[in-house]
């Protein structure tokens, strides 16, 4: 058995089929760099209207068990970007410590059965100054399992509600 797939197909057919893959390739790849940049472009957006409003965002990936936050967030937890993503136990430390099980407990409930949650607390940064937050989040599915938590955070100008607390979202 001599030749292999293509043999006895004429030399310009494979040459034709050589050509048109080429082009779909360059196609694709021309396609597939509008896209990151255009990516690229969404997320350079997203960071300045989170700059300008002042509004952080957070992504936890349950895969990871790691917390990423915009430069925005970085910047209401006081945390120098340098120290990089957190786990969950770092992030609730920020907290004023009467604002722990609260935290803890809306984060939980999310990431075990999917509910939405919103409440007002108290955020200690680095530098020991009291900020007050409202947060919210959200838990995020793939494949109809929950894949993790995703949400908001902003300062607030002024101190909380004195009746401030979790409610479902």
């Amino acid at each position: 058995m001599s030749g292999g797939i293509m043999s006895g197909v004429p030399v310009a057919a494979l040459a034709l089929l050589l050509a048109i893959s080429a082009g779909l390739v360059a196609v694709l790849y021309r396609a597939l760099r509008r896209a990151r940049d255009a990516q690229r472009v969404a997320e350079a957006k997203l960071e300045i209207v989170e700059f300008v409003a002042e509004v952080g965002t957070w992504d936890f990936a349950a895969d990871t068990r790691r917390i990423d936050l915009s430069p925005q967030a970085f910047s209401i937890f006081g945390r120098p970007p340098a120290k990089g993503a957190m786990d969950v136990e770092e992030a609730v430390a920020y907290y004023h410590a009467d604002d722990h099980d609260m935290v803890r407990a809306a984060f939980n409930r999310s990431l075990t059965e999917g509910d939405d949650f919103e409440y007002h607390a108290r955020i200690v940064d680095e530098s020991g100054r009291l900020r007050y937050v409202l947060a919210r989040g959200a838990a995020r599915f793939r494949g109809g399992e929950i894949s993790g938590v995703f949400g908001s955070i902003i300062e607030m100008p002024r101190a909380m509600p004195p009746d401030a607390s979790v409610s479902a979202a």
